[in-house]
């Protein structure tokens, strides 16, 4: 009982079978900084077969006894596959089903995972063809239909010296909840709907990861490609890891951003609006181009 960190998933960027959490995961962080959602879980595993059954009470914004949710989850091995099953039910919430499978072949390994869902309240956006600048933006309602998101990726991990090896990974992530116009992400942005690395329908992203290469024994390097394919606009991103001490760790990272204006290079354009204060000659959001940061890491 009690607050616990979780990951369902066995994706890299995308996690859309993780939604036992409130949040989601950021997928360019170097570790998950959540701390879990409030839960009562039961946990019966068989060791012999390296099966796992867990059934979970999730407790967090509970005020009354119907706003309990309930999950259950199966996990499977079979030799070098795991499989996963889960599923989902809460007051005001769609129901969520998932699946999940990893699997190894010769040097490659290989994921999917996939979510339906069904009942989703949240509005969605489109534009109306042949209406006015102020009303060609309409909300409507998907509650009634299936949703679909699924994620597929491998990676392969190569040893190029006795001591030191690179792992490189692929996935493609389908998103039957995103956008193909980008020119409506303002409005989401304004009805705090815009989240990141979901906003598409189709993605792709790579990475690079080395540990300790040579002589760096407390260095490592991550280097993460991600595009939006419905709007085409892309990131590149490098992280340098290294520890300073045996329980000080730095992490410095740098992200461009190139192709098309949208998710991944978002700027936003107002044209001029009389009688709003502010707003009379408009408003121009550059997008960005280059971000740099630095994070300290600090085991107790």
């Amino acid at each position: 009982m009690g607050r616990q960190p979780l990951k369902w998933g066995s994706s890299r960027f995308w996690n859309p079978s993780d939604f036992v959490n409130l949040s989601i995961r950021d997928p360019l962080a170097v570790f998950d900084q959540r701390f879990g959602p409030s839960l009562i879980k039961m946990h019966y595993p068989i060791e012999s077969l390296g099966w796992n059954f867990y059934a979970i009470a999730t407790m967090d914004n509970v005020k009354k006894s119907e706003d309990v949710g309930g999950a259950l989850r199966g996990e499977f091995l079979f030799g070098n596959t795991e499989i996963s099953l889960s599923t989902l039910a809460k007051k005001d919430q769609p129901l969520r089903m998932a699946f999940d499978i990893s699997t190894a072949v010769w040097d490659l390994d290989f994921r999917f995972e996939g979510t339906v869902q069904h009942g989703l309240q949240t509005p969605f956006y489109r534009r109306i063809e042949g209406a006015s600048p102020l009303t060609s933006i309409e909300s409507y309602t998907r509650e009634n239909e299936w949703l679909f998101q699924w994620v597929a990726g491998a990676d392969i991990t190569i040893q190029y010296s006795d001591e030191d090896s690179v792992g490189l990974g692929v996935e493609y992530f389908s998103n039957d909840t995103g956008y193909e116009d980008a020119s409506l992400y303002p409005l989401l942005a304004l009805r705090g709907q815009f989240q990141p690395f979901y906003l598409g329908q189709h993605y792709i992203a790579g990475y690079m990861f080395l540990a300790a290469p040579g002589s760096w024994n407390d260095s490592s390097f991550i280097g993460s490609v991600v595009g939006n394919l419905s709007d085409e606009s892309y990131l590149a991103r490098v992280d340098y890891r290294v520890l300073l001490m045996t329980f000080l760790t730095m992490n410095v990272f740098a992200t461009y951003h190139m192709g098309q204006r949208g998710e991944f290079k978002f700027g936003l354009s107002v044209p001029p609006v009389g009688g709003v204060p502010g707003l009379e000659q408009g408003l121009e959001l550059l997008p960005p181009t280059l971000d740099l940061g630095v994070r300290f890491t600090v085991n107790f």
